[in-house]
């Protein structure tokens, strides 16, 4: 039996009709050619346009995801504020920075931790790791110094360094937050280390992310944002270490554990030793503006950054002008009418016999001593709508002063609850006959206790509910 064999074929088929370049290599390198182009143009524009906007440190943060500060100098520390007003002299707390006296202005004070010292807590009133109940260095849990000042002070970075946040947040309000790199060490000055400056409740931001800032440089103006009592600059130091900026010592979440309020919390020192470890005493490290440190660098030269050492006497002379000028525009617009009245009095009476006067004496208010404030209020709130409540002056004895004898500066906050006020403070030109008003509007449905600083006077409790 014969075998027969079958052979079998294959064909071969495309799936895809690839279209390749015959003869014309020129035309395809043309196309591969434009297209580079096209793709360089774009990434030098979009790089062209954050260079433009926000400097090479921004372009740097976006790109690695830091900030290059490598020529970045330390060379001292200022205060974040130059001048204040002598409170002693300007009682009138609720006037702008512009339009304080530019002879009433002083510069501000140095911190103590003195707790006994009232030139220091007139100005500083609550210290490092204090409490809103006396304000004490030590005696809470908030982490910077408040540092009272009239709304629209100049606020200045305290060293130079980069901006690494300008932004908002409830509690703190507008801050800003500056990187200062080769600090000195406040452990050890004889090295360096990187240091955190926060202000915080500022009104106005100068500057920007990614901006490098000269020492004593204007970078805002201070207010009231966020949750505060009053016009005032939160400022604050953080080690590097610190989990976040600003830094604060306790979470949402213990809060919730432990069942306090944010001021309950600070008040009974909730994580104080946390807030020794990852922050500074700030005031006492700016003021004791510790020399640099030497470092030397093998083999490498390292161009440093251009200082504008002028910029702190620039900024105060412009700033003592602009109020000198304003003040001397008043003082002639009140001759000027005070010359246009005498003169039409002479015109009118030509030279009248004069009759001697008759000397009218007053009588002379009693001046007394003010003990404490008497909060009188009808003792219920409803939620969102303001109420009026009354504050008087009394005496040892409990009866009211009607002329008190020294400056007031008093503060209005809750000793317990939540609750905004208008205003916040009060001198003693805001009373008449010994009382004030003032207005609250409650945040919430919880119980409110009025306090007064300095004199610690409490009201009865306010209470949720009908009338």
């Amino acid at each position: 039996m014969t075998q027969q064999k079958h052979s079998k074929t294959f064909r071969q088929n495309q799936l895809y009709n690839v279209r390749r370049p015959r003869g014309d290599s020129l035309q395809y390198l043309k196309q591969r050619s434009s297209f580079l182009i096209a793709a360089l143009s774009l990434l030098t524009f979009i790089t062209g346009n954050m260079l433009g906007q926000h400097g090479w440190y921004a372009f740097w943060h976006a790109v690695i995801g830091g900030f290059d500060d490598s020529l970045i100098t330390y060379t001292g520390t200022v205060p974040p504020i130059a001048f204040i007003p002598d409170y002693s002299q300007w009682s009138h707390s609720d006037s702008p920075y512009r339009d304080v006296p530019a002879e009433v202005l002083i510069p501000l004070p140095t911190y103590t931790q003195k707790s006994n010292d009232p030139k220091t807590h007139a100005v500083y009133s609550i210290g490092h790791m204090g409490s809103y109940r006396t304000g004490e260095e030590g005696d809470g849990s908030h982490p910077g110094i408040d540092i009272r000042a009239p709304e629209g002070t100049p606020i200045r970075s305290i060293a130079n360094g980069i901006v690494t946040q300008v932004r908002e947040s409830e509690g703190f309000g507008k801050f800003i937050v500056i990187r200062h790199p080769h600090m000195p060490n406040p452990e050890d000055p004889t090295t360096v280390t990187v240091l955190h400056s926060v202000y915080a409740h500022v009104r106005e931001q100068f500057v920007t992310e990614g901006e490098v800032v000269q020492k004593g440089q204007e970078i805002g103006l201070s207010g009231s944002t966020g949750i505060v009592t009053g016009p005032h600059l939160h400022f604050q130091i953080d080690r590097d270490n610190a989990e976040w900026h600003p830094y604060w010592p306790f979470t949402g979440t213990d809060l919730r554990r432990t069942g306090w309020t944010l001021m309950e919390a600070i008040n009974h020192g909730l994580n104080q030793e946390q807030g020794y470890a990852y922050t500074v005493n700030p005031m006492l490290f700016v003021q004791a503006n510790f020399p640099p440190v030497t470092i030397v660098a093998i083999g490498k030269e390292t161009p440093a950054l251009p200082i504008l050492p002028e910029t702190e006497t620039l900024s105060h002379a412009r700033t003592m002008a602009i109020m000198t000028a304003r003040r001397e525009k008043r003082t002639e617009r009140r001759m000027a009418r005070q010359r246009f009245v005498e003169r039409q009095l002479i015109a009118a009476a030509g030279t009248p016999d004069i009759a001697p006067q008759q000397e009218i004496k007053l009588p002379t208010p009693i001046e007394q001593r003010v003990h404490g404030i008497a909060i009188a209020h009808d003792g219920f709130f409803r939620d969102g709508l303001w109420e009026t409540m009354t504050l008087e002056l009394q005496n040892a004895q409990g009866t009211t002063v009607t002329s008190p004898n020294a400056e007031l500066h008093l503060q209005i906050t809750t000793g317990y609850g939540d609750a905004e006020f208008q205003p916040t403070t009060l001198s003693e030109l805001d009373f008449q006959d010994g009382k004030a008003l003032i207005r609250l509007l409650p945040k919430g449905t919880r119980t409110i206790v009025i306090r007064v600083l300095p004199f610690e006077s409490i009201s009865a409790p306010l209470r949720y509910g009908k009338r």
